[in-house]
């Protein structure tokens, strides 16, 4: 059975907790992650994770792996980003 997203929000009562709905529904499930997961820059590791120029990681979501790789650079990157993608690599401090 679909559910209309735009009637559950509308019906939501403020204050109280959301309906079963938007925690279990597939539907809403896909909807979160292509409106608000996917559309911006995800922290996915820390620096310390690949300290050494050719190390890497995986990291998965959803049904997607991203592999995270040290360059000469000093950044992070992973093959799959577009080419204009900027070094994310977290530091602390």
């Amino acid at each position: 059975m679909a559910v209309n997203v735009d009637e559950l929000v509308s019906a939501q009562a403020k204050g109280y907790s959301l309906q079963q709905a938007f925690y279990r529904d597939p539907e809403i499930f896909e909807r979160d992650i292509e409106r608000i997961h996917l559309r911006h820059w995800l922290a996915v590791g820390h620096e310390s994770l690949i300290p050494d120029t050719g190390n890497f990681f995986v990291f998965d979501i959803v049904n997607e792996s991203l592999v995270i790789v040290r360059g000469d650079d000093g950044c992070g990157t992973s093959p799959t980003w577009p080419t204009n993608a900027s070094c994310v690599i977290t530091r602390e401090g």
